[in-house]
C-alpha cells in the first residue's frame, strides 16, 4: 500500500527521504538561497514561504492518497483491530492464571516466610545467648584456674619461709601470666566482634574480672616488674654460703670440698635466679603482647621495663663515676675509689649481657601460642653441639625474646646500648669536669691515659664474665657466644673510650 511520492512535483522528496538529512543544513542552504551574502537586512519572509508552501503541498499529497485509499485502510485497520483484541484477551487470561498461582504461593510460601523469619529471629538470639554462655563459662573455668594458680603461688611462697621478691614457685607465677594473659584475650576477642559487648554486662563475669583479673595482673606487674628493673647479677661473695645464716665469705681457707660444695651451690643459686627473671621477662611480655597494641598505644609493658632499667644502670654508673671524678687530684689522678667505681661498672655490664642471655632462651612460639599454657621454663635447656649454636645462633635470636627487644630498641644487643648511654653520659662529664676547672680537671687530665685503659679493662671484664663466659644457657652455646662477644668488645670500647676522648676535645 505504499506510494511513491508524484514524479511532478517540485519537492525534492529523496534529500527529505535521506538518512543524513539535516534540518539545520537544509534551512542554511534556502536562506542563502534567497538571500545575498553581503546584505546587512536578512529577509525571512520568502524561505519562510517556501517551507510553508511545501508542508502545503505535502498535506494536499497525504489527503489524496488517503481518500484515494480509503477502503483499504479502513480494511487493514480492522483487521489489525481484530487481532490486537485476540492478543489482549490472551495476555488476560495468562494474567488470571499467574495471579492465581500467585495467591496460592502467597498461601503456601509467603506465610511460612514470615514464620520462619520469627523463627530465625529466635534462633540468633538463642545462638548469641549461647555463644555469650560459652564465652562465660571460659572466663569462669579460667577464673578458678586463676584462684588455684594464685593459692599454689601463695603457698609456695609461706613453704620458703614468706618474703618478697625471689621467693616463691616462678613456674606457676609465670602460668598464673599465661592464665591472665588468655582472660584478657577473651575479653578482647568478645568486644571486638560485631554485636559483642555484652560479656562486659554479665554479673559473674564483672565478678571475675574485679575480685581476681585486675588484682592478680596488677600483682604480677609490680612483681615482674621489680625483679626486671632490679636485675643484678649475683656476684661469688653473695653465694658463697648459700643456705646459711650468715651469706658472707668465710676468713678461713676454704677446703677442695668445700670449694666444689659452694660452687655447684652457686651456680644452682644462679640457675634458679636467671630462671625467675626468665619468669619475669615472659610475664611482662604476656601482659602487653604488641598483636594486641593498637598503634596509638604505648609500647610493651617489657620495654618500658628494660628501658628503665638499662636507664638506671647507666644512671648509676654515671654517678659514681662523677663522684670519682670530682675527687681526683693530679697527685693521685687513679684512687681506689675509681677501681671500685669500674668494678661496679663490670658487674652491670654483666649482668646485661646475662639479661640479653635471658632473653634469647625464650623464643617467642611459646609466648604466642594460645592452645597451651606450658609449665617449663625454657631458659636452662642446653645445646649439645657448639657448631650447630654458633651457626644457629643469629637466626634463632630473631625468633626469641631478644629479637622483639632489640627491633623494637634499633640495638645490635643490649650491651651495645648500654656503651652508646655511657659514652654520651662520659662526653658530658668529662666537659663538666674541664669547664669547672680546679684540682680535679687537672687529676682528670693527668690521669686520662689511665682512664682510658680502665675502660678499656671495664668493657673487656663486663663481657667476658666472671670465669670467661656468663653461662645461660647448655655448654654448647658458649662458643657461639664468644664469637658473637669478641665483636660486642670492639665495639663497645671504641664507644666509650671515643665518648671520653670527645670530652677531652680529642675528637
Amino acid at each position: 500500500m505504499e506510494a511513491e511520492p508524484p514524479s511532478d512535483s517540485y519537492i525534492d522528496y529523496e534529500a527529505f527521504l535521506s538518512p543524513t538529512f539535516s534540518p539545520h543544513s537544509f534551512a542554511n542552504a534556502l536562506i542563502l538561497h534567497t538571500n545575498t551574502s553581503d546584505d546587512p537586512n536578512l529577509d525571512l519572509s520568502t524561505p519562510l514561504s517556501r517551507v510553508l508552501f511545501d508542508l502545503q503541498e505535502i498535506d494536499s499529497h497525504i489527503h489524496s492518497l488517503t481518500t484515494g485509499n480509503a477502503s483499504e485502510l479502513l480494511a487493514y485497520a480492522e483487521e489489525s483491530r481484530s487481532v490486537s483484541e485476540g492478543l489482549v484477551k490472551g495476555v488476560e487470561e495468562q494474567m488470571k492464571v499467574v495471579g492465581a498461582a500467585y495467591r496460592r504461593l502467597e498461601r503456601e510460601v509467603v506465610g511460612r516466610g514470615r514464620a520462619a523469619e520469627e523463627v530465625l529471629g529466635v534462633v540468633e538470639r538463642l545462638s548469641g545467648v549461647t555463644r555469650v554462655v560459652r564465652v562465660v563459662g571460659r572466663v569462669v573455668l579460667l577464673g578458678r584456674q586463676l584462684e588455684g594458680l594464685v593459692g599454689e603461688w601463695f603457698s609456695s611462697r609461706g613453704a620458703t619461709g614468706g618474703g618478697t621478691g625471689g621467693e616463691g614457685d616462678w613456674k606457676v607465677l609465670l602460668r598464673i601470666g599465661y592464665t591472665v594473659a588468655e582472660m584478657r584475650r577473651t575479653l578482647v576477642a568478645d568486644k571486638e566482634k560485631e554485636g559483642g559487648g555484652e560479656l562486659a554486662e554479665v554479673n559473674c563475669v564483672k565478678v571475675v574480672v574485679s575480685q581476681l583479673l585486675v588484682p592478680a595482673e596488677q600483682y604480677l606487674k609490680t612483681t615482674a616488674t621489680g625483679v626486671v628493673a632490679n636485675f643484678a647479677l649475683p656476684t661469688t661473695s653473695t653465694t658463697t654460703n648459700i643456705g646459711t645464716s650468715n651469706p658472707t665469705t668465710s676468713s678461713f681457707p676454704p677446703t677442695t670440698s668445700t670449694t666444689t660444695s659452694s660452687s655447684f651451690a652457686a651456680q644452682k643459686f644462679l640457675e634458679a635466679y636467671l630462671s625467675r627473671v626468665s619468669s619475669a621477662t615472659q610475664i611482662l611480655y604476656l601482659l602487653s603482647p604488641p598483636s594486641t597494641l593498637k598503634p596509638s598505644s604505648d609500647s610493651p609493658l617489657l620495654l618500658q621495663v628494660l628501658n628503665t632499667f638499662l636507664t638506671n644502670q647507666t644512671t648509676t654508673s654515671l654517678a659514681a663515676l662523677s663522684r670519682v671524678f670530682s675527687s681526683l687530684t693530679p697527685t693521685q689522678p687513679s684512687p681506689p675509689a675509681l677501681d671500685r667505681s669500674f668494678l661496679e661498672i663490670v658487674q652491670k655490664i654483666r649482668g646485661i649481657a646475662a639479661l640479653e642471655e635471658v632473653l634469647k632462651s625464650v623464643p617467642l612460639s611459646i609466648l604466642d601460642s594460645t592452645s597451651t599454657i606450658p609449665t617449663t621454663n625454657p631458659t636452662l635447656d642446653g645445646v649439645d653441639n657448639e657448631d650447630e649454636a654458633a651457626l644457629g645462633e643469629e637466626d634463632d635470636a630473631e625468633q626469641t625474646l631478644l629479637g622483639f627487644v632489640l627491633a623494637d630498641l634499633d640495638t645490635p644487643s643490649l650491651p651495645t646500648l648500654f656503651f652508646r648511654n655511657l659514652s654520651s653520659g662520659l662526653e658530658t662529664l668529662v666537659r663538666n669536669v674541664l669547664a669547672r676547672g680546679g684540682v680535679a680537671a687537672r687529676g682528670l687530665r693527668a690521669g686520662k691515659d689511665k682512664l682510658r685503659e680502665g675502660l678499656r679493662g671495664v668493657v673487656e671484664r663486663g663481657l667476658a664474665g666472671e670465669d670467661g663466659s656468663v653461662r645461660v644457657g647448655g655448654d654448647g652455646r658458649r662458643g657461639g657466644r664468644r664469637k658473637r662477644r669478641a665483636g660486642e668488645r670492639e665495639v663497645g670500647i671504641g664507644v666509650v673510650i671515643g665518648g671520653v676522648e670527645k670530652g677531652f676535645g680529642e675528637r
